[in-house]
């Protein structure tokens, strides 16, 4: 699918209205009967709940990633000692 694509943009608006509604306290039928046409409530939770999963997985993605880059950082200032046996250091890789 195409992220700019015009029918793809035209969803990402029409869930973050239903999201906007969501936090002002509508009911998944209030949002459902506010669409244009009308859907079910069924598709308003389906459309929020995969909205609100997707937004908590990237950034958890890029979290994890940016820590093991950390990670790896401070890993290989430490590596080289540690293979020439460095006890301090071996403990430190662990």
């Amino acid at each position: 699918m195409k992220v700019t694509g015009m029918r793809f943009i035209e969803r990402m608006q029409r869930v973050s209205q239903m999201l906007s509604m969501r936090l002002q306290g509508a009911s998944l039928a209030q949002i459902a009967d506010a669409q244009d046409p009308p859907i079910s409530f069924q598709a308003v939770h389906k459309a929020l709940k995969t909205a609100l999963r997707d937004m908590v997985i990237e950034p958890l993605e890029q979290v994890r990633t940016l820590e093991l880059l950390r990670s790896d950082e401070l890993l290989s200032s430490i590596y080289e000692n540690a293979l020439a046996g460095d006890i301090a250091c071996i403990d430190r890789c662990f």
